[in-house]
């Protein structure tokens, strides 16, 4: 594994509780550096929720994500 891109810039939301609103905060700071032509790539690593939606998988393969997942890169403009 090769070292991590030194010049990478990384947000990290995090907070003690679920529904505390980071996903809505994630993906406010996320429009808000887009808007600034800033290059954005939301990502949640773990999801609780028993929510899910049906996407695309990049192998051409039909599955399902978290719907914050899902929903986050439209308001985050990505």
């Amino acid at each position: 594994m090769s070292d991590p891109d030194p010049d990478a810039r990384t947000v990290l939301v995090a907070g003690t509780a679920s529904h505390a609103g980071k996903s809505t905060l994630a993906a406010g700071v996320c429009r808000h550096l887009a808007r600034r032509g800033v290059s954005v790539a939301p990502f949640k690593a773990h999801n609780m929720s028993n929510n899910a939606r049906v996407a695309l998988a990049p192998d051409g393969e039909w599955g399902e994500v978290g719907v914050s997942q899902y929903v986050r890169p439209g308001p985050a403009r990505t």
